[in-house]
């Protein structure tokens, strides 16, 4: 059977070192990314991330590092946005338009009904697309071609977006090799994870109910892997914050409910590992992807350690957890990971 999914997803610490190669060492485009970033700094205006599927997602981490700086940060969905809520903004909002194609509708629809006075800041791994060519400013994610369904498209968007984040108001904060280091451990992690996967899909494969629980910044992965397990296996998961499953959902655990958790050890870990006990003891199989220690009791949860890397590095390590799963998940039903049997890769229309 084809595999493209595989070459994408270990592709990915290739990729990641080329934004840190032509953000940093390339002239034109440190240049960029100095003057996206010093435009922020100079400018008091509300940010608008637009971005329809995994490039609305890879925004949030993001939006809490510029948010924790004071930034206000709006991430709507565009697709209800430009039909029912776009009085709401004017030209003293900057938009930053997050699409991997250049080209997906909703996005650039909003685009198209702004203002001329509004300064659009791009993030596409297309430089010449329609939605770059309507923007101020232009920072390719340089993610190369890609296969399949969203792997290193994410992850590129998402580190960029970090990048921009972290550098705010914070510009000579930025140790290169700290960032090399930590793509390497995400690429022994790759080898490594691919040969334990099985173990994960087990675990919760006669599960008919499949939840993907997380907070904070992990909810940019949280949320994308959700979109890539639809598309790509034909099972329905859907991805929540630990409090909106708390109100509701909930009320599905038990032994027919398996739930991914991702859970990194900042300050909300111990209501996630109160959230995961609570549904293993209903009866949930729970896989918890954690960085952090933790004394498993249950033989409902089956704990998958995560190395630890910097805070900008942190959605990708889990994506490539959650990308391993779908493409197990896909091989085992079988279907060709992260091929599309009934839409495109690109959405053109609404």
């Amino acid at each position: 059977m084809s595999d493209p999914m595989i070459k994408d997803i270990k592709s990915q610490p290739k990729f990641l070192n080329t934004i840190l190669t032509k953000y940093f060492d390339n002239p034109k485009y440190k240049k960029r990314l100095t003057e996206v970033v010093n435009y922020i700094e100079n400018n008091d205006t509300p940010i608008l991330f637009a971005g329809m599927g995994s490039s609305n997602y890879a925004a949030i981490s993001a939006i809490n590092i510029l948010s924790n700086k004071g930034y206000l940060c709006l991430n709507p969905d565009i697709d209800e946005f430009i039909h029912y809520q776009m009085n709401s903004i004017n030209e003293n909002f900057t938009v930053i338009a997050i699409s991997q194609s250049g080209k997906s509708a909703e996005t650039k629809k909003l685009l198209e009904k702004l203002s001329d006075n509004t300064t659009i800041i791009s993030i596409t791994n297309d430089e010449d697309s329609p939605i770059a060519n309507m923007s101020n400013f232009v920072l390719p994610i340089f993610a190369g071609e890609e296969a399949t369904i969203s792997t290193k498209t994410y992850t590129n968007s998402n580190y960029l977006l970090n990048i921009i984040a972290h550098l705010v108001d914070n510009n000579d904060s930025f140790d290169i090799q700290k960032q090399l280091d930590d793509i390497e451990i995400i690429d022994d992690f790759i080898s490594q994870e691919k040969n334990a996967v099985h173990n994960l899909y087990n675990h919760l494969k006669s599960k008919d109910k499949w939840s993907f629980i997380s907070r904070g910044d992990l909810l940019s992965t949280t949320f994308m892997g959700s979109l890539i397990c639809q598309e790509g296996t034909g099972i329905q998961p859907t991805g929540y914050s630990g409090g909106a499953f708390r109100h509701g959902p909930l009320e599905i655990t038990g032994e027919n409910h398996g739930a991914i958790v991702f859970a990194h050890g900042d300050h909300t870990f111990n209501l996630l590992m109160k959230l995961t006990e609570e549904m293993a003891k209903n009866g949930s199989k729970i896989i918890l992807l954690t960085d952090e220690s933790y004394n498993n009791k249950s033989d409902n949860i089956l704990l998958n350690k995560v190395p630890i890397v910097n805070r900008l590095l942190l959605p990708t390590i889990y994506a490539v957890i959650i990308q391993l799963f779908t493409r197990e998940t896909a091989l085992n039903r079988g279907r060709i990971p992260g091929v599309l049997n009934k839409i495109s890769k690109v959405t053109e229309e609404e």
